[in-house]
């Protein structure tokens, strides 16, 4: 959606992102960014790198996790957070903490569940586990209905992401 059209939408109400500049700000600054390649951050964890910055994890990379025949990306959208400012290489104490909040009152499954390890955020198995799939389908030993069933799974990961960054986003609001 392009700013002309939130700016002439009719009413934003108090509290939400749409009416918070630093939000909004976080936004443009989060578009600004281009990997390398020139590629812009993905849109499906554009959202969840925007308030994990808000809440003081400078993040370094992401993906919204992809799958395709030739074997791109990994099946998880995952987010690396810088660790250094902590200076000690320790994972940082406030995710897994806003994860065990995130899952207190929530059932998911351990293939789509989000980990924190080794500075990275991320959806279903560890990552070794991921490459290993995504060199499988690489290579072509994954086709048809194993690429199908890949394929739901990660939607049902990304949609896992999804719901952590409105749980953080609603954290940030200061709601519990």
């Amino acid at each position: 959606m392009s700013a002309h059209l939130r700016e002439s939408a009719p009413t934003i109400p108090q509290g939400s992102p749409a009416s918070d500049p630093e939000w909004q700000e976080m936004l443009r600054a989060v578009d600004r960014v281009r990997d390398a390649l020139g590629k812009a951050v993905d849109p499906g964890i554009r959202e969840t790198v925007a308030v994990l910055n808000l809440l003081g994890s400078t993040t370094r990379q992401s993906c919204e996790g992809h799958v395709n025949e030739r074997g791109f990306g990994l099946p998880s959208p995952w987010v690396d957070i810088d660790l250094s400012p902590r200076g000690d290489g320790m994972p940082d104490p406030r995710i897994r903490r806003l994860l065990d909040d995130f899952y207190r009152s929530r059932e998911s499954s351990g293939d789509i569940r989000l980990r924190w390890e080794d500075g990275r955020l991320q959806a279903g198995g560890d990552h070794d586990g991921l490459e290993r799939v995504r060199r499988r389908v690489e290579a072509g030993a994954l086709a048809g209905e194993d690429l199908r069933r890949l394929g739901a799974i990660l939607a049902s990961r990304q949609e896992e992401m999804r719901d952590f960054t409105e749980f953080l986003k609603e954290r940030r609001r200061g709601r519990p």
